[in-house]
């Protein structure tokens, strides 16, 4: 199925604006990083290095610039990344990436989730709430905004986190 929904992914984004396909697989081979090798300093390392490099290739690539604040944003929470610097490029990345496209869920998702993990909840939350309007099935946005939820102790958290895992 992950192909198919790349492909289509990509599809859809060569619809609004010419993509280069060096700097898209790129992107995906940081996107997976984490998936393949498991949460480490390496792999953290690894993943923000390829999608620093699609964006040297590709700078309007906003997912790139979206995902690099998520990688940067959450493991510098959870201390995989421990440059102090990194949340200033987190944030940079981030309102880089809503600047090219402020209207994709999966932006919206990954953004919303590094605005949170830098402690921003409130703006977080509400970029996660807009990302499952746009997308009902981004399992990503619903579990990051479940937990963005009972971060600010709202209950309703278990039940959105439920729905994400459930949908992924």
């Amino acid at each position: 199925i992950e192909p198919e929904l790349n492909r289509a992914e990509l599809s859809t984004l060569r619809q609004r604006r010419p993509v280069d396909l060096g700097a898209w697989a790129l992107y995906r081979q940081g996107h997976a990083i984490l998936g393949l090798k498991g949460w480490s300093e390496e792999s953290f390392r690894e993943a923000a290095a390829l999608l620093r490099q699609a964006i040297a290739r590709d700078p309007e690539l906003a997912f790139a610039h979206a995902y690099l604040a998520l990688i940067l944003a959450l493991g510098h929470l959870i201390g995989l990344v421990p440059d102090e610097g990194c949340c200033d490029e987190a944030l940079v990345a981030a309102e880089t990436a809503l600047a090219l496209d402020s209207q994709d869920s999966d932006v919206l998702g990954y953004v919303g989730c590094a605005v949170a993990d830098m402690g921003d909840l409130q703006r977080g939350v509400g970029m996660m709430r807009r990302a499952v309007e746009l997308d009902p099935s981004n399992a990503q946005a619903h579990a990051a905004l479940g937990a963005g939820l009972l971060r600010l102790g709202k209950e309703e958290g278990i039940e959105v986190m439920r729905h994400g895992i459930r949908i992924s």
